[in-house]
Formats: C-alpha cells, structure tokens, sequence
C-alpha cells in the first residue's frame, strides 16, 4: 500500500505540476456549532478539487458538487439538507465559489511561511 500511496503522488504532483503530499497530516474533527459554519462545510468539501487546483469544482465528476447544482441526479447524498437553506441553486453556487476563493487565498498566505 505504502508503494502505492507513493507511485499516487508521483503522478498526481507530476500531472498537475504540484508538489508535496497529497494526504498529510493526522485526521482533524471541529465540532460544526453554527448554520453558517455548516453551509460553508458543504461549500468546501465541494469546491476541495478546485481549492487544490486539481479540477474545476463543476466538472469533477468524483464529487457530488454536480448534483447538488443540478448538473447530474445522483442519490449518494441528501442534497436537500444543505440546499433547503438557499433560496435557490445559484445562492449555494455563489456561497461555493467565494469558499473556494478564500480557501485558496488562505493557502496561498500560508505558502508565504513555508520552508521549500
């Protein structure tokens, strides 16, 4: 497995002209306290292909992003949880690329303190 993971990175790192590990670090739990905190939840683990420049959050099919603004039907998930806080598809869109946008800025701020 270890041969794998590494052979992954490679090509991932190598396709997507990136560096480092893909899965770093030990798991982390944060208690969600708040609707908003809950609803951008949704927004990140949607929008993480393209916060981590490996797609466009619309066009990556690994990812129920696509049924949640109406791109495909897929019942993996309960979509309606999250969406009944929006007036409409578009206002999650919305909230899902100012999450993606700040989330890559936030990296980017982080890149300035690490040691290459």
């Amino acid at each position: 497995m270890h041969k794998l993971g590494l052979g992954y990175t490679a090509y991932i790192n190598s396709k997507y002209n990136r560096t480092g590990a893909l899965f770093s670090g030990t798991f982390k739990s944060v208690q969600i306290k708040t609707e908003s905190h809950w609803l951008k939840i949704s927004c990140y683990i949607n929008g993480n292909p393209e916060i981590h420049k490996i797609a466009k959050a619309d066009e990556w099919i690994w990812s129920s992003y696509l049924d949640y603004i109406g791109k495909r039907n897929g019942r993996l998930c309960d979509k309606d949880i999250v969406l009944r806080d929006f007036k409409n598809i578009e206002e999650y869109i919305d909230l899902t690329e100012a999450v993606i946008k700040d989330s890559r800025d936030a990296k980017g701020e982080l890149k300035k303190y690490y040691l290459e």
